[in-house]
């Protein structure tokens, strides 16, 4: 079997291969621009694409220049925070940007906001407009509500869209559930792909977070969920939960050392195939095929590097998904077979699992 490993990154073309995907990108003759580089310019796009804000009526995407953005005194000493209850336009943030908001290159810093361990990090409610988010860290979040790093529609009813792509969501603390993510999605779909969810914690359950869908379809593709927490009394759940009443397909994830259960279905109609996992906890799945329960091998999980090693059993094992980029920018296999999380270390050359 010929492999190669790739660190080449390519999240330049990530917008043109998942656009297809990426509904809340595609109205472009309407859509209003934003290039930051400060938190205080961030919070302002946020305000501007929110209600009562210029550009509200328009599909609004932020891009950030690389770089750290701290909540603080350029977010009222609270989360970045955006609103929209009556628009039907998308909203956008994308992360990784060189200076001018030009393309990355594999040298690029990442962009990274940051809670401080004071606030949130990132609220965002669009209640009849799709949301995509793609390309940064969210860390270092505490929060009395759930999704300590990022929260997406917690508290509205809501009927569009979710667009999870390419994040780091880290080091976050809710005292209630739900302590890394939060996020809801109706009529259409919830997707979350190629992300790392690690470290983040809950007084409640749920310390990776938590994952609601009421519309068409819900997918977890090739995520990494790994050392979240939870001190609930009873039965802790440090994983991620899935519920709603869409289908959820879950496919090519790690779900590994967290607290409990690496994973907790709130309702049957779930697929489960080609992940790797600890524990599944809550209903039983419609569907369980090709799952794994055995150690990914991560390079060095002490020091939270969560690519997997030479020697891993979840080296091609999963299944292509079609054009899906990994964390660092790679293209997961189109053919033959694939690597399960959120990175892709193995590229069969000849696009066919075999010699």
């Amino acid at each position: 079997m010929q492999t190669q490993r790739r660190r080449a990154n390519r999240k330049a073309a990530l917008l043109p291969i998942l656009a297809g995907c990426l509904l809340a990108i595609s109205n472009l003759a309407e859509a209003h621009y934003f290039c930051v580089t400060t938190a205080l310019q961030l919070q302002d796009a946020l305000d501007q694409s929110s209600n009562g804000g210029a550009y509200n009526a328009e599909d609004n995407d932020i891009y950030m220049v690389s770089g750290t953005y701290l909540t603080g005194a350029a977010t009222g000493n609270g989360p970045f925070f955006f609103y929209s209850s009556n628009s039907t336009h998308t909203i956008g943030i994308y992360g990784g940007y060189k200076a001018g908001c030009s393309a990355p290159s594999p040298s690029t810093p990442a962009t990274k906001l940051d809670g401080g361990n004071s606030t949130g990090v990132l609220i965002i409610r669009n209640k009849l407009g799709d949301v995509s988010v793609r390309g940064f860290t969210v860390q270092n979040g505490e929060s009395s509500q759930p999704g300590a790093g990022l929260q997406v529609n917690y508290l509205i009813p809501v009927n569009a869209s979710v667009y999870l792509y390419d994040l780091t969501i880290r080091n976050n603390h809710s005292s209630v559930s739900a302590g890394g993510l939060y996020a809801s999605a109706s009529g259409a779909n919830l997707y979350m792909v190629s992300n790392l969810i690690t470290g983040n914690s809950a007084d409640g359950q749920y310390g990776a977070g938590y994952v609601t869908g009421f519309g068409e379809r819900n997918e977890m593709l090739n995520n990494t969920v790994t050392k979240n927490t939870s001190t609930a009394s009873g039965t802790p759940v440090g994983g991620l939960y899935c519920g709603g009443t869409t289908f959820c397909a879950i496919v090519n994830n790690i779900f590994w050392g967290n607290t409990g259960d690496g994973l907790y279905l709130g309702s049957a109609n779930a697929l489960l195939s080609y992940n790797d996992y600890g524990n599944v906890g809550g209903v039983v799945p419609s569907g369980d095929y090709m799952n794994l329960s055995t150690a990914p091998k991560f390079v060095d999980s002490e020091n939270n590097d969560f690519h997997l090693a030479g020697d891993s059993p979840l080296l091609g094992y999963g299944t292509p998904l079609g054009n899906i980029i990994d964390l660092d920018g790679n293209l997961f296999p189109i053919t033959g077979k694939s690597d399960l999380g959120a990175y892709a270390e193995t590229i069969f050359v000849d696009g066919v699992d075999g010699d």
